[in-house]
């Protein structure tokens, strides 16, 4: 299901105080937009063009380190801002913990409840507090559910694989919530529209860059194992035009433990073909 020749909104989001382990996912958009924009306009796989005059930068969102409730509340303000305006947000970060106010910003514009989350991540993020802290990147989905965002029912988790803290077991799965282990999604041929009956309600798409593995993204600060190939990872997000896609984020992309720019090139690819198949017209 094409939108065809959306206005586009790409805003940088530059922001990773959600993290608590290896931090340099805030260099994350500047490494991603300068691979995208050596890239060509016209995807092979896609057969279609992606128009440069219906895409527009926000590199100015100013998110301060020092004040997570400021920074999450501009992140809000800089999405809302893209939707009043009739422009399709795609957010690049940063961490995982963005996506919680960019999903904040939809419900306010759609309605909590009226559209679904497609998460690809090898972490579920629906971790417990840490330090008493809940905001964080390993809880980002735990929190838009538990806040009613969204309705538990339409969150679909795609390659969940590796380990949990034992705290967090009891959430991490649900038999509301769509939780695809790698596995699961390896014996279904990565086919994500077998697991997506729900086709009446509008998706937004969040893309943490750990889901593919890390032998093709290496530069992430939480890496696992087992993950999808780039190929793969690839023709996974070209054959999401089956449904409506109303928002898009990438997300942890660390350049600094990256090698030859190849976790940057994958992502600016990965954008590429969202972008493609889901916001151009054949």
């Amino acid at each position: 299901m094409s939108n065809q020749e959306q206005e586009i909104e790409i805003i940088s989001l530059p922001y990773e105080e959600g993290t608590y382990w290896r931090k340099g996912a805030k260099f994350g958009p500047e490494s991603i937009l300068r691979k995208f924009k050596d890239l060509r306009e016209y995807s092979i796989g896609n057969d279609s063009v992606i128009k440069s005059d219906n895409i527009h930068y926000n590199n100015d969102v100013y998110l301060s380190p020092y004040n997570r409730d400021q920074a999450f509340s501009q992140i809000k303000i800089s999405v809302l801002e893209a939707l009043k305006g009739g422009r399709i947000p795609i957010l690049l970060g940063g961490d995982h913990s963005i996506t919680y106010s960019i999903v904040k910003a939809f419900a306010e514009f759609y309605g909590k409840g009226n559209f679904g989350i497609i998460q690809f991540d090898s972490h579920t993020d629906t971790f417990d507090e840490v330090d008493g802290f809940n905001y964080h990147h390993g809880a980002t989905f735990r929190n838009i559910i538990e806040d009613g965002l969204v309705k538990e029912e339409n969150v679909f988790q795609f390659g969940i694989r590796g380990q949990v803290r034992e705290d967090s077991i009891s959430f991490l799965y649900s038999e509301k919530r769509t939780t695809v282990t790698i596995e699961k999604l390896v014996e279904n041929r990565f086919e994500i529209s077998k697991f997506i009956k729900n086709r009446n309600i509008p998706y937004y798409v969040s893309f943490d860059i750990d889901f593919v593995d890390p032998a093709f993204a290496p530069g992430t600060g939480t890496p696992v194992p087992g993950g999808c190939s780039s190929f793969e990872t690839l023709n996974i997000i070209r054959n999401l035009n089956f449904i409506k896609i109303i928002g898009f984020d990438l997300v942890e992309v660390a350049p600094q433990y990256d090698s030859s720019e190849i976790t940057s090139l994958l992502a600016a690819n990965i954008l590429h073909e969202i972008i493609s198949s889901s916001f151009s017209a054949k």
